[in-house]
């Protein structure tokens, strides 16, 4: 029999028969398909009668969120208690502390009888060393953005002072409108107050409030209140368009002088790339490379600094003097002359690298004209019909669209200068986070206070 079956499948496959696995059912298509409907219907039950129970919980749910972080404050002491070396008297523990909080740790080990020894991460330990950002209520919000990317490495720079005024300009300058500007900000700060979000979510809406004062001051100086709209009720109303100083007369406008605002967000570009330099001087400095600050980044100056003063004088020999610093110094690493020479005469292509750094700030522009043109079609798309009510519907629909849209673009493109345009400049990655032993709690606010005796 099992023979005859083999030679039937033999001459099957020759037709394209593929043999089914059926996983052990058995039987009839029919008879299956009432069995599954057995089991749905026992599952449908159980599953209501497992809401029915959580629903009788109901009452005792504060009391459960207070047991729930009870609990994981447990597990996380345990967890920590495996990782030591401990006998029945004694136990040893290595680990970190910020050096602001040092004299508050021994301080409080006083109080006990142990025996303790600190020092200074060799360096050597630097790329275990954790990191703790040194963030205050102003900066603290910059986290999200900086630990999405990468934590800085122990000898490098706290980055979050360094990113959070470029951060909010560009924001608030792509994001450009009194109207989006007062609403985020009004949103994130009755977010932040009721829901009292934290971790990423806190910083999420700490920078929201944030980057909406600055959409609103920039909106301001650029005309923008969702897009056109006063000019548009006012013209479905049959009357003129108010006499409103900041909408007639903006300190600049991006729909009728593109190429200025374009100018000008090239400027900015110059400004943080000029800055990021900066910063990786004074990290060559401080790590006692003076030298290396000189050719590496003084070198650079010299030639960029040569441009304008070739277009405005007709003199460039601070361009070739610049040219010279490069050839002669960024080869210094090889070990022959030709070496050299070739390393230096190679860095003078990271001239284009600077210039399509440069011209990425025209995403600025871009941004900024997106949003304001998105929001004026909205106001003219509304206004065909002639009716206010109608013109209330498409506007709330299509500003909240724009809105929304605008967000996530902004958000990705100003991150997205920071992480190309600027960390490529200073940035030393790597860090891992600094994660002590703590009272981290999801639904219960711990409030620390100094008891004074």
């Amino acid at each position: 029999m099992i023979r005859s079956f083999n030679a039937v499948l033999e001459v099957l496959k020759k037709y394209g028969f593929t043999r089914a696995n059926l996983r052990g059912w058995t039987g009839t298509a029919y008879d299956n398909a009432a069995k599954l409907d057995v089991e749905l219907k026992a599952l449908d039950n159980e599953l209501a009668q497992t809401i029915a129970d959580i629903a009788a919980q109901a009452p005792a749910r504060e009391t459960l969120k207070l047991c729930l972080d009870r609990l994981e404050q447990e597990i996380s002491r345990e967890d920590v208690k495996t990782r030591l070396l401990s006998t029945q008297a004694a136990f040893f523990l290595d680990g970190w502390v910020p050096a602001p909080d040092l004299n508050q740790l021994e301080a409080l080990l006083a109080n006990f009888v142990c025996a303790w020894e600190t020092e200074d991460p060799k360096t050597e330990e630097y790329p275990t060393v954790p990191i703790k950002l040194k963030s205050n209520a102003l900066t603290r919000p910059m986290n999200m953005v900086t630990e999405m990317y990468s934590l800085p490495a122990y000898d490098g720079v706290d980055p979050n002072p360094l990113i959070l005024p470029f951060f909010v300009f560009f924001f608030g300058f792509m994001f450009a409108d009194l109207g989006y500007g007062i609403i985020l900000t009004v949103f994130s700060i009755i977010v932040r107050r009721r829901a009292k979000p934290k971790g990423t979510m806190g910083y999420l809406f700490g920078l929201m409030t944030l980057v909406g004062i600055s959409a609103a001051v920039i909106g301001f100086f650029t005309g923008g209140f969702f897009g056109d709209a006063i000019a548009t009720v006012a013209g479905i109303l049959g009357k003129p368009t108010p006499n409103v100083s900041f909408l007639t007369n903006p300190v600049f406008s991006v729909v009728d002088d593109p190429l200025t605002v374009l100018i000008l967000c090239m400027g900015i570009g110059v400004v943080q790339i000029i800055t990021g330099m900066a910063i990786k001087a004074y990290m060559l400095i401080r790590d006692g490379q003076a030298l290396d600050a000189l050719f590496d980044v003084g070198s650079w100056w010299v030639l960029f600094a040569g441009v304008p003063v070739g277009v405005l004088t007709g003199n460039w020999t601070v361009v070739w003097v610049g040219v010279a610093m490069l050839v002669l110094t960024q080869g210094r690493s090889s070990p022959s002359i030709v070496g050299k020479l070739v390393g230096g005469v190679a860095s003078l292509y990271n001239i284009t690298a600077y210039f399509g750094d440069v011209l990425s700030y025209s995403r600025l522009m871009v941004m900024m004209l997106a949003g304001s043109v998105i929001g004026s079609i909205f106001n003219l798309l509304g206004a065909m019909p002639g009716n206010l009510v109608v013109f209330a519907v498409i506007f709330v629909i299509g500003h909240v669209f724009n809105m929304g849209l605008n967000i996530i673009g902004t958000y990705v493109h100003t991150s997205r200068l920071q992480y190309l345009e600027y960390f490529s400049k200073f940035y030393k990655e790597g860090g891992r986070p600094f994660r002590p032993l703590e009272l981290n709690t999801k639904y219960v606010d711990i409030v620390k206070e100094e008891v004074k005796s």
